[in-house]
């Protein structure tokens, strides 16, 4: 497997919940909408220490040179983790307005989402990158729930 596409599949910290959405964008002229599909990935995280912010930048890189029709809007969130979950990702999420993808830890810190349904399935993304094969299975097993994978890790290359 080949390296880019370990990043493409691994695009954030520890994990990432996957989501590559369409949005739609309209226009009122005169009454009438006109919408056009945008294929864009935001991405909340934590990684605003310099050398963080250097890797994030890199990662975001190496996925827009190998998907140049997909926008990345990265989303530093200058807070501890428990902080941006408690703060900021909760209240987006049980008011209808969840990003397309976040840091965080498996398990416990992503419990609430799981339980809450607001996690979409990764497996598709975790099957066309051979993840299986060079991701331990302790690992797997605790990014998955009910038997889907909800996260994917990002691995340090």
């Amino acid at each position: 497997m080949k390296k880019a596409n370990i990043i493409l599949a691994c695009v954030l910290v520890l994990l990432f919940i996957a989501g590559c959405t369409t949005s739609q964008q309209s226009q009122n002229t005169q009454e009438t909408r006109q919408s056009e599909e945008v294929n864009a990935l935001v991405v909340y995280h934590w990684w605003t220490s310099p050398g963080e912010a250097a890797a994030i930048s890199s990662l975001v890189k190496s996925f827009s040179e190998a998907h140049p029709d997909v926008a990345i809007m990265p989303a530093p969130v200058y807070m501890q983790s428990q902080d941006f979950h408690d703060k900021v990702l909760m209240p987006m999420v049980f008011n209808g307005e969840a990003p397309d993808s976040f840091q965080g830890h498996p398990g416990y810190e992503i419990k609430p989402y799981y339980d809450a349904g607001t996690l979409e399935t990764v497996d598709d993304i975790w099957e066309l990158e051979d993840l299986e094969s060079v991701i331990p299975k302790v690992i797997q097993d605790i990014n998955k729930y009910k038997g889907n994978t909800k996260a994917i890790i990002t691995l340090s290359l």
